[in-house]
């Protein structure tokens, strides 16, 4: 006891060192008593010595969280293999142990279960003093964790406002077009009216032609590409200029894609027919 006593001194004095030899002297006296075994593991941690933390723990001392501990760090700071269950063991035996709690805390955040490392943190804070100097970092990571959750809570993202990539011209019909025929690349609803939702006028000198087709080109204020389900993506080369497909043009689409869809290729290959 009175070894023990001095060790708890030398602890509380922020020296392990010193507190390390008197708990190894314990042991020759005591050497299957668990509280010495455990505060000895804590002062080997303490000198950053996580491999002989797990040596000065038996198994009298397994379903206590200093091992636990112990056996994380000389994880690398895994919370994976026995940690958990270990820690589980430790708050069936002590609900309001601080370094389980804290253990368990960080396990389930790791997990992407927020509601219950908050719940452990919660708990946590209520395990110690008001004033202790690591609340706050124990509040922060609640808060974190209550940011997480809500953004797992939030409702997806709406579909994309856009549709982006490259048309350009096979080289077998390059004869067959002048630089200032007109290129329409356009983006229409797969499904229901051709009309496009998106268009963008270009010239043949322009190709190959790197285009963004958006909400903003829409024709009509009630036909927009964000609210398609699918669209198809085409491009075409018109002499005359006419928005609308006439027999000599020469066009090439895309197979139908989500709005927010990037990196298309777009060929003309083909004539209207």
């Amino acid at each position: 006891d009175a070894l023990q006593l001095l060790a708890t001194i030398a602890v509380q004095q922020k020296n392990p060192a010193a507190a390390l030899v008197l708990f190894e002297q314990a042991l020759k006296i005591v050497p299957d008593n668990a509280v010495v075994l455990s505060n000895q593991a804590s002062a080997l941690l303490d000198l950053k010595r996580p491999e002989d933390a797990l040596k000065s723990c038996d198994g009298a001392l397994r379903s206590r969280p200093d091992y636990a501990e112990a056996l994380t760090l000389a994880q690398g700071g895994r919370f994976d293999g026995e940690v958990p269950k270990l820690v589980a063991r430790a708050l069936t035996a002590d609900p309001r142990n601080e370094k389980a709690l804290a253990i368990a805390g960080t396990i389930a955040f790791e997990q992407g279960q927020y509601e219950t490392a908050i719940a452990l943190w919660q708990r946590l804070l209520t395990a110690i003093p008001a004033d202790a100097e690591y609340a706050g970092a124990i509040k922060s990571g609640i808060a974190e964790a209550q940011a997480a959750l809500a953004k797992s809570k939030s409702p997806p993202s709406a579909g994309g406002t856009s549709v982006t990539g490259t048309v350009q011209l096979a080289p077998a019909l390059t004869g067959k077009v002048a630089p200032d025929d007109t290129v329409f690349v356009f983006a229409r609803a797969a499904q229901g009216p051709r009309m496009p939702l998106a268009i963008l006028r270009k010239q043949v000198r322009d190709l190959p032609i790197a285009f963004t087709l958006d909400d903003s080109m829409a024709m009509s204020p009630m036909n927009k590409l964000s609210g398609a389900a699918a669209v198809i993506v085409g491009a075409r080369i018109s002499k005359s200029g006419n928005a609308m497909p006439q027999s000599g043009d020469l066009e090439g689409a895309s197979a139908p894609v989500a709005p927010g869809a990037t990196g298309l290729q777009i060929t003309i290959e083909r004539a209207v027919q």
